[in-house]
């Protein structure tokens, strides 16, 4: 079986809920026209659509700044929870002296206490008449104009997506062409590129050129959204009146580590399935730093100088680093044998570590600058170093057998049925695997924990995958 081994070089939200107080009482408009200019903040005023299903206005942020937006105005009002879709200054919030106006001209304005236009694309003057309404779908027109021409993180049904972009808030992430996700300024593409996204429907189908996505709850007419969420993934909700909150129903990336700069450098990211969450942890010889920032970072406990004498390698199986247009530089060439790769690694002062793989291609890959995207992943080619770690904690920590399972067999386990049949097995594996030979059980003594004739006491946790060492 093909595998990979990684060594390095040691030397010893969708903040789509916001959390601010609803706007109080406000004053209710079905449109906004000249003669209503200007349209402040302090006028606790909303535009609602036909159903009062959407609504616009001056959005008060904890910070007593605003932004214009939309948001589900029924869903606020009934579920106390508000989803913001549209907004026109996203990325610059206003204060209390900024202004909503049509201007003598016709044009649509939104400025700030220092003159600057804030809306986010210049509306061609329209004829006199021509009022801001919000439509039903969640538009905001304005004559030719529409919001859904330019969405921000969120695309709704019916809206066309070919030819648009989504960003979020935080300016990390975008789903860019329609059919990728990339990270910042587009250099790095962490999923896609895939067939070009249509539009979204009522009864959650995506369509794409030529092919479609289906939604897990596919054919229930229900209030759908498609966000770009602040951790950089694509997802797919629908409301769940039951519940009283969104539902995810499909989501671009399995695995939110395989998602850019989920952790900082140097950091391994690990994804747990069951809690759909990634937690980061410091490469060995690293320490988590202090960061004005919410990213986890990693700085070097000592700093270090390639030298066949001084510098020690360590294997981290199963561990791999994304190349990156920034950050990790991956540089692939043909060797004879490990050593020689530790060699060539040892003598580049940019190395920070090197992948062999024992594929019989013995190919070396150097690992230059910044390291980035570190991720373990349970789906690696070969679990075999990696499954005693996990596994201990998911059965003797948390009976969660079923996270174990292989996926191919995973539908005919019974927990009633076979729990003490794979209790037994695993309990018999993590002994075998015990750190000292003398704790590890006779083959003869295997088959009959395995046959349940013997009983089987708890087994210590095995040593980690790495072994962290004390470099303070």
């Amino acid at each position: 079986m093909s595998f990979l081994l990684i060594f390095f070089l040691l030397q010893l939200f969708s903040n789509l809920h916001l959390s601010k107080s609803q706007l109080q009482n406000p004053q209710i408009i079905s449109n906004f026209s000249v003669s209503d200019s200007p349209w402040t903040p302090d006028k606790n005023q909303i535009l609602l659509s036909p159903n009062s299903t959407f609504a616009a206005g001056f959005l008060p942020l904890p910070s007593n700044l605003y932004t214009f937006s939309v948001w589900y105005y029924a869903i606020s009002k009934k579920f106390n929870l508000e989803t913001v879709v549209w907004s026109a200054n996203d990325n610059s919030p206003v204060n209390n002296s900024a202004s909503l106006i049509i201007t003598s001209s016709g044009e649509l304005s939104l400025s700030n206490p220092g003159g600057r236009n804030l809306w986010p694309a210049k509306t061609p003057p329209v004829r006199s008449g021509r009022d801001l309404v919000l439509l039903e779908s969640g538009n905001l027109t304005f004559g030719d104009w529409g919001s859904f021409a330019h969405p921000t993180n969120t695309i709704l049904p019916n809206q066309i997506i070919k030819g648009t972009t989504l960003s979020t808030r935080n300016g990390k992430y975008q789903f860019l062409d329609t059919n990728k996700l990339v990270y910042k300024d587009a250099a790095d593409t962490y999923w896609g590129p895939v067939n070009a996204f249509l539009n979204l429907d009522d009864q959650g189908t995506i369509s794409q050129e030529g092919s479609t996505i289906i939604s897990s709850d596919f054919g229930d007419l229900k209030t759908r959204r498609l966000t770009l969420d602040e951790d950089g993934n694509l997802r797919h909700y629908s409301f769940d009146t039951d519940l009283g909150n969104w539902t995810v129903v499909w989501k671009a990336v399995g695995n939110l580590c395989r998602i850019k700069a989920t952790c900082g450098a140097y950091a391994i990211c690990s994804y747990e399935p069951s809690k759909t969450s990634t937690s980061c942890k410091c490469l060995p010889g690293f320490r988590e730093m202090k960061s004005s920032s919410d990213d986890f970072v990693c700085q070097r406990k000592t700093p270090i100088r390639n030298s066949a004498n001084t510098s020690k390698f360590m294997s981290l199986d199963y561990v791999s680093f994304t190349a990156s247009y920034s950050g990790t530089q991956h540089f692939d060439f043909p060797v004879s044998t490990l050593s020689e790769c530790q060699v060539r690694c040892l003598g580049n002062q940019t190395c920070e570590g090197f992948q062999f793989k024992y594929d019989g291609s013995n190919t070396c890959v150097m690992l230059n600058g910044t390291l980035e995207d570190g991720l373990w992943s349970p789906e690696s080619e070969s679990t075999d170093w990696y499954f005693p770690c996990w596994a201990f904690d998911q059965v003797f920590k948390e009976t969660n057998i079923d996270d174990i399972l292989d996926p191919r067999i995973k539908h005919s386990y019974d927990s009633r049925a076979h729990f003490d049949m794979v209790n037994r097995m695993l309990m018999t594996a993590m002994w075998c695997i015990q750190d000292r030979a003398e704790n590890r059980p006779t083959m003869g003594k295997v088959a009959k924990m395995l046959e349940g004739t013997v009983e089987i006491g708890l087994p210590k946790k095995p040593t980690l995958y790495y072994a962290e060492q004390d470099e303070e």
